[in-house]
């Protein structure tokens, strides 16, 4: 729907919440990173304790596991996702060769035209250097189409909302039946460009849902003493307000509506980087780790891996912080920095629901879902995934680590007040953009409940695989079905872990209190 007039509302821009020293450190640090140009840094997985071989590992079938360690000489395991040394990825010529500096992010949000049912990458619609777009429909079948043909006559907004609802969302993946909202958590949200109406439209999100509204009156910071909560601010990286983004400001409207809608008593913190620049988003991903009680941050961007892009990982080697990122939405391969062994990367599925939030149908890898293995060269596989163990890398990072649902013919309801492309209003958008924030959310819950928080930066034991090797089928949906690609097992979903959907989506009920060391029991 093309609305003639857009609401506007005040918005806290405060950056008196910054550490001391927080602002110019990161200003340094960033100073550094771009000036270099030695080889890529090795990360500490490359000192892990073992190594394997493809010839001495298998890939486990989960659906056999109880609360035991997998028997690695089972015969019953089946190899149909093990990677062969020909399927891993090798040192190729498109992988970005410039310094650091000239490294660019691009939301991971797809939007669906309510007219024509078919998917866009929000950020291809917004690219002026390029005249086509890929579309997805349920079908998951994928075409090239004119971007000015999609502008001219998509039909992008609607007067209700058109995606699922939260109730229907916290029903399929079992937050209706945890008790705690993830009061006193504050979950951080990284986005590029200025979200002008930011605090409205997450209000009128949580009135239209029957969620708890967020105190946004503009006139405090969420640290500071006496101030109401849940809370939501809005930061600016740099201390001055970025342009204005259409299209970022869509991604923002969706990690931070959905955010909220998982974890609706934790404080939400967006904090706005002044580009799409990675070393502007790190520097916001940096000062959004140290403010006062964030216990995770979110990051629904990447982009194509690229050597040196380790560099970038000491921004992330946080404790007491959990990082999540999309793994990408253009399928095999994944993006960066979901590929980095200091984050969970979120990939795609797609999920079927009936108005109640009842499955319909198994969920399955959405085509679009970004994984695989890491390039040559670029991020070693942790120790973590070495233990588990997943399918054979040849020592590399395997991303994603777990799934949510990605796919826009089964998105989700957000409202963007801001305009994109002359539309207003209720927009449905998914991609796994929308995963990492609502993992963030259950990360904020399991926090509250065990009183101290999960890290992501312990490359030698990670939580989430930890509750996997325990209890694989209480803590996870095993996604069986489906692909991101044409490279053979690495692109195919498969039972247990596997390159396009991880180790699966959450049984939230179950996995929040895995995390937090208690039982739904």
């Amino acid at each position: 729907m093309k609305a003639p007039t857009k609401p506007t509302s005040p918005i806290l821009h405060s950056s008196s919440t910054l550490r001391a020293g927080t602002g110019a450190l990161s200003l340094l640090l960033i100073a550094c990173l771009v000036a270099v140009s030695s080889p890529p840094v090795v990360s500490k997985a490359q000192n892990a304790r073992h190594v394997r071989t493809s010839s001495s590992v298998k890939a486990p079938n989960k659906d056999s596991w109880t609360s035991r360690e997998p028997d690695q000489s089972s015969e019953s395991w089946t190899n149909a996702a093990l990677a062969t040394s020909a399927e891993l990825p090798q040192p190729v010529e498109n992988i970005p060769q410039g310094g650091v500096e000239q490294q660019r992010a691009k939301s991971g949000a797809w939007i669906l035209d309510q007219r024509t049912r078919k998917g866009y990458r929000v950020a291809d619609l917004t690219d002026t250097k390029t005249t086509q777009v890929k579309s997805i429909d349920a079908n998951k079948t994928q075409r090239i189409e004119s971007i000015e043909e999609v502008k001219s006559h998509g039909q992008f907004a609607s007067f209700d909302p058109p995606g699922y609802s939260p109730a229907q969302i916290r029903h399929a993946y079992g937050f209706d039946k945890l008790r705690n909202d993830g009061k006193g958590q504050v979950i951080a949200i990284v986005s590029a460009y200025h979200y002008p109406n930011a605090a409205a439209d997450l209000n009128k999100f949580s009135k239209t849902f029957g969620l708890r509204r967020l105190h946004d009156n503009g006139l405090f910071n969420c640290a500071a003493p006496g101030v109401p909560h849940p809370c939501f601010q809005v930061f600016y990286a740099y201390g001055v307000q970025p342009p204005v983004d259409d299209g970022w400001a869509l991604e923002s409207a969706l990690d931070t509506q959905w955010a909220h809608a998982i974890a609706p008593g934790a404080d939400i913190l967006l904090v706005e980087a002044a580009s799409n620049g990675l070393a502007d988003l790190f520097t916001a991903v940096l000062i959004a780790a140290a403010q006062p009680r964030v216990s995770v941050v979110s990051m629904s961007w990447g982009t194509s891996e690229f050597f040196g892009e380790t560099i970038f990982d000491t921004f992330l080697d946080h404790t007491g912080v959990t990082f999540v990122a999309a793994s990408g939405d253009s399928g095999n391969p994944g993006a960066y920095p979901a590929a980095s062994p200091y984050v969970i990367a979120v990939g795609g599925t797609t999920l079927r629901l009936d108005r109640k939030g009842n499955r319909i149908s198994p969920e399955t890898a959405w085509i679009g879902s970004g994984g695989g293995i890491s390039c040559n060269g670029c991020e070693f596989e942790p120790t973590y995934q070495l233990d588990y163990p997943i399918p054979f890398t040849g020592n590399r990072r395997g991303i994603p680590d777990v799934a949510y649902n990605g796919d826009p013919t089964t998105g989700f309801s957000v409202y963007d007040s801001s305009g994109f492309n002359g539309n207003f209003g209720w927009m449905e958008l998914a991609g796994t953009s929308a995963g990492a924030p609502q993992w963030a959310g259950l990360i904020a819950l399991a926090n509250q409940l065990r009183g101290q928080n999960l890290s992501s930066n312990n490359l030698f034991h990670s939580p989430i695989y930890d509750a996997a090797r325990r209890d694989y089928r209480d803590n996870f949906f095993d996604i069986k079905t489906g692909s991101n690609g044409t490279c053979g097992s690495v692109c195919m979903a498969a039972r247990g872990y596997d390159f396009v959907t991880g180790l699966g989506s959450p049984k939230a009920d179950e996995l929040v209190e895995a995390l937090a060391g208690k039982r739904h029991r």
